[in-house]
C-alpha cells in the first residue's frame, strides 16, 4: 500500500512523502500553478522590470518571465473557511510589500507580506467595518500608509499606518450602487489628498490638520460609471468610463 502523510506547513513549503514496499521515498513540491484570478481589483503588478505578481486561487503568483520560474505566498489555512478568497491586491511604490484583501464570513482582511520573503507582516481587521470584503486597495507614495474601500453595506474609506496596524482615518461614503467597481487611490504629488471613483461617483478627499477627511468639492462630473483611474505627473485624474470614455479631472 502507498501512505500518503498530509502536512502542516503552507503549501509553498509542503512535501508528500511517499512510501511503499517497492517505492522510493519522494517529496512532491508545488512548482507551477496555472490561470488567473480575473474577479480581483488591480490584478497583476510589476515588482520588477521581468517580475510579475499576480493571484491564482488563493495563491499570490511572483513570476519571472525571463527564468520562467515562480514563487508563492499561499493565503490562508488548509483549515481556514473557503470562503477566505482574494479580492484585491496592492504592491507598495518601493516594491517591498504585497497587500491582500480577503473576503470573509465576518469583516474582511487586509493581509500584508514581505516581497523578498514571502512572509506574513501584518493582519489588519478594522472592527469598524461591517463589509465582508473589500473592493480596492493602495499605498501611499512613501510605502508607509494604506488606503482601503469596503463594499456594502457601509462602504468605509479608511486609511492605515499599517506596520502600526493602526487605522488613522475612517469614513462611510455614500455610494449609489453596490458594484464592487470603486477604486481608491492616494495623489502621488500630495499625499493628504485622496480620491474615490466608482458608479456615478468621482470623490476628491483631504486629510486635515484634526487627521479628518474633508470631501472637496468636484465639479464637471458626468453619470457615468467610472471603472479605473490613473494620476498623471501634473497632479491632474484620467477616469475611464463603462462607455468607453477617459475624462480629465
Amino acid at each position: 500500500p502507498i501512505v500518503i502523510r498530509p502536512p502542516s506547513p503552507p503549501l509553498s513549503q509542503r512535501s508528500i512523502t511517499m512510501s511503499g514496499e517497492n517505492s522510493i521515498a519522494s517529496e512532491l513540491k508545488l512548482r507551477h500553478v496555472f490561470g488567473l484570478k480575473e474577479d480581483v481589483t488591480d490584478n497583476v503588478h510589476y515588482i520588477e522590470e521581468n517580475v510579475i505578481v499576480y493571484p491564482c486561487g488563493r495563491n499570490i503568483v511572483i513570476y519571472d518571465t525571463i527564468t520562467k520560474t515562480q514563487r508563492f505566498i499561499v493565503t490562508g489555512d488548509a483549515n481556514e473557511d473557503s470562503a477566505s478568497e482574494i479580492t484585491a491586491i496592492a504592491v507598495s511604490p518601493n516594491r517591498r510589500t504585497i497587500a491582500a484583501a480577503f473576503r470573509t464570513d465576518t469583516n474582511g482582511k487586509i493581509d500584508i507580506y514581505d516581497v523578498r520573503t514571502l512572509k506574513l507582516c501584518a493582519s489588519l481587521i478594522n472592527p469598524e467595518v461591517s463589509s465582508s470584503l473589500y473592493t480596492s486597495l493602495k499605498f501611499s507614495p512613501d510605502s508607509k500608509y494604506l488606503l482601503c474601500i469596503g463594499g456594502e453595506p457601509d462602504f468605509i474609506l479608511s486609511t492605515w499606518d499599517w506596520e502600526a496596524k493602526k487605522v488613522l482615518q475612517s469614513e462611510s461614503i455614500a455610494v449609489k450602487s453596490t458594484s464592487s467597481n470603486l477604486r481608491c487611490s492616494f495623489s502621488p504629488h500630495d499625499p493628504s489628498v485622496l480620491v474615490l471613483t466608482g458608479y456615478k461617483l468621482v470623490n476628491f478627499f483631504k486629510i486635515d490638520s484634526d487627521s479628518k477627511l474633508q470631501h472637496i468639492e468636484t465639479k464637471g462630473k458626468i453619470a457615468e460609471n467610472y471603472l479605473c483611474h490613473e494620476w498623471l505627473a501634473s497632479n491632474l485624474l484620467l477616469v475611464g468610463t463603462e462607455s468607453g470614455k477617459v475624462l480629465l479631472f
